[in-house]
């Protein structure tokens, strides 16, 4: 009693109200979920080649929630970007996606496209000794299985070993491109000059 009785406690209140009703007044802002997104997704040849679904958790601008998604591996060989245009994310919103499929640099192999093939390179390296000689190896492709290799005596190494329909998805075929290996040193020309000689 004895505070509100003042006369200054209510020329305070006073202004702080003045003040309060001067505030300006800004409307509540809802968060708006941006329409379009894009993302890049990268592919292995050995997903590729085999068929493989991959599963995606993508946490895109905006969006608090993950969105789950399942896209096939050799949609890149038709279309190298997927658009899943108004998909539904909750009960209320759309958005345009779009997925840019990259092909992964693989460590053992190449890739050629011209138009519907997909052309495989794989490199072989092989000594003085083995171009002489002959050699036999066996190559672990894409799909996981062996293949045979045969590089004959004195094989011409200007022209691959051709394995037809063997190319990412049998689209073409795979080439093997084979190379000598030029001895380092004198010493090691001398190991395999005498290695010959034994021979003949």
């Amino acid at each position: 009693e004895t505070f509100f009785s003042k006369p200054e406690t209510w020329e305070c209140m006073k202004d702080i109200l003045e003040k309060v009703s001067k505030m300006e007044k800004k409307p509540f802002k809802t968060e708006r979920i941006p329409r379009k997104h894009q993302i890049k997704v990268e592919l292995t040849l050995e997903e590729v080649h085999n068929h493989k679904e991959k599963k995606l958790r993508l946490f895109l601008s905006g969006i608090k929630t993950p969105i789950y998604i399942t896209i096939h591996c050799d949609t890149i060989l038709n279309d190298n970007t997927i658009y899943l245009n108004n998909y539904l994310i909750d009960n209320t919103n759309y958005i345009d996606l779009t997925i840019n499929l990259i092909l992964k640099k693989s460590k053992n192999y190449r890739v050629l496209r011209l138009l519907n093939k997909w052309d495989i390179f794989y490199d072989i390296n092989i000594t003085w000794y083995e171009y002489v000689t002959g050699k036999t190896l066996l190559l672990t492709y894409l799909d996981g299985k062996e293949i045979e290799i045969n590089i004959p005596e004195y094989y011409n190494i200007e022209l691959p070993i051709i394995i037809e329909n063997k190319g990412l998805c049998g689209k073409g075929d795979l080439f093997v491109i084979v190379k000598i290996e030029t001895p380092k040193n004198l010493i090691e020309f001398k190991e395999i000059f005498g290695k010959l000689n034994a021979l003949v």
